[in-house]
């Protein structure tokens, strides 16, 4: 088998586990002789990697909402009117889907959004094989779907919940037959019982979903009603309120919270991250860490503290191996410019190792945290994506957190070795920059697709492309 092969089938072996499938011991198994076949890379190596930018054309067989087929070349405009066929959006979220095509979508506009339209998100699925897209407006499940909890179901299908429409919850199902309309594959589940937009989710052993945090309304307005913890059951499709799970301890300390007199950012982009022994562990990124035991009622219990590391909004973590998670950067604001401090909250380039593989004597779960050598740059609102031998590719972000702005765009990527532990820079950089709103996913051919960042209207700071890196085990 070509390399190029092995990986690809690795990629895709990776992502049936990270959906629950496979046991503990093949995952290890796995990833250890992924690392191994990479053992004879040296840093300079993990360098070459190469970036190319794609331009996708409409899919000639796609077909809109409406029955009318795309039309390649059309000038896309924010918000089309229905006799308008559907272009290319800003990818703000992305999915891989089980057939190897990518779902991408933005809100109710293309190149912006707007907290007070709900009904619609404009959407595409592209084909990396083919480099064809079929866009559309996903209508059918009346749900703005921009700033969501988005969860891979074990299934093939993706729940999406919250975002504008707030309390909803619609299922994209890839597993559909083949030939059956894109835009007509959504379809509704149960409404939250607490309203929410840039939540937390994650899928437990037993295919269920939870989800926490979520304050951002879109407006600036602080809801005093808590976001704490609930659970989606995917045998009935309904969501349950988990009372004894509060988000209040989980809440970070971000100044703007301050200013608005209330959570509104801190709660945001929690690190949630199942376990083996059948907890989640709150990671961050609030410094406080927190096991949480889903059933019942729900409960949580602390968990000590990410070693010396502070609050780190819009940093990144990720299971790299079964059990242990890197995490990388982050700030201490979600906006700088709304923060007292300025820029005393840049980002910061701190790295750590946490561990969730052992035991306490008495047989509870544990959680040891290790310092690491940091990345080549301090970043937030980057994106950190493992790839097939283990390793850890970290893309774009910016030197403080600025929303819809490219000041202190980081174009140089990075690719974090778990062997030694160390970051290396990617000698070719990106053209585009990908900060707030960018998207980085692994693509069943082992190689990276990275999109949007913006969505913030006209204006420079909004992408509506993609780029693809090739990582350097392809290249060898």
């Amino acid at each position: 088998m070509s390399l190029r092969a092995l990986l690809a089938a690795l990629a895709v072996a990776g992502l049936v586990a990270g959906c629950g499938g496979g046991s503990e011991e093949a995952g290890r198994a796995d990833a250890s002789g992924s690392r191994a076949k990479a053992a004879a890379a040296t840093p300079s190596s993990f360098a070459q990697g190469s970036w190319s930018t794609v331009t996708p054309s409409p899919d000639p067989d796609g077909v809109d909402p409406s029955g009318g087929v795309v039309v390649p070349g059309t000038p896309p405009t924010d918000r089309p009117t229905p006799t308008d066929p559907p272009g290319v959006s800003t990818p703000v979220a992305a999915a891989n889907l089980p057939d190897g095509r990518v779902l991408l979508w933005a809100a109710d506009g293309r190149f912006s959004f707007d907290a007070n339209i709900t009904g619609n998100t404009w959407s595409g699925v592209y084909d990396p094989g083919t480099n064809l897209i079929t866009p559309f407006n996903a209508t059918a499940t009346g749900h703005n779907m921009f700033c969501p909890g988005t969860t891979n179901l074990p299934d093939g299908r993706l729940l999406i919940s919250g975002g504008i429409d707030s309390k909803k919850t619609t299922i994209y199902d890839a597993t559909a037959a083949p030939g059956v309309n894109d835009a007509a594959r959504w379809s509704s589940s149960g409404l939250m019982n607490i309203a929410r937009a840039y939540q937390a989710n994650t899928l437990l052993a037993d295919g269920s979903i939870l989800t926490l945090g979520g304050s951002w309304d879109g407006n600036g307005v602080v809801i005093a009603t808590p976001k704490n913890g609930e659970k989606w059951d995917p045998v009935t499709g309904q969501w349950t309120l988990l009372r004894g799970l509060l988000a209040a301890p989980m809440v970070g300390d971000d100044p703007e919270d301050a200013l608005r007199g209330g959570a509104y950012r801190g709660d945001n982009h929690m690190w949630l991250i199942p376990t083996g022994w059948g907890n989640v562990l709150h990671a961050g990124p609030a410094p406080n860490m927190n096991w949480i035991d889903t059933r019942g009622e729900g409960a949580s219990v602390p968990a000590g503290t990410r070693g010396d590391d502070t609050y780190s909004i819009a940093g990144t973590t990720v299971m790299y191996a079964p059990g242990r998670i890197l995490k990388a950067g982050g700030a201490g604001a979600y906006d700088y410019t709304k923060s007292p401090g300025g820029t005393a909250y840049d980002a910061n380039n701190r790295a750590y190792i946490i561990d969730t593989n052992t035991l306490t004597t008495d047989g509870s779960p544990t959680v040891t945290v290790t310092g690491n050598p940091g990345m080549t740059a301090s970043r937030v609102f980057h994106n950190a994506v493992v790839l097939p031998n283990g390793q850890v590719f970290i893309v774009g972000g910016q030197e403080r957190a600025l929303l819809f702005n490219d000041a202190g765009a980081r174009l140089e990527a990075e690719i974090w070795d778990p062997d030694t532990g160390q970051f290396t820079a990617v000698g070719a950089a990106m053209t585009i920059p990908r900060n707030y709103h960018s998207v980085a996913i692994l693509l069943p051919d082992a190689r990276v697709l990275v999109g949007g960042g913006g969505l913030g209207g006209a204006g420079p700071f909004n992408h509506a492309n993609l780029e693809i890196f090739t990582p350097h085990y392809l290249l060898d």
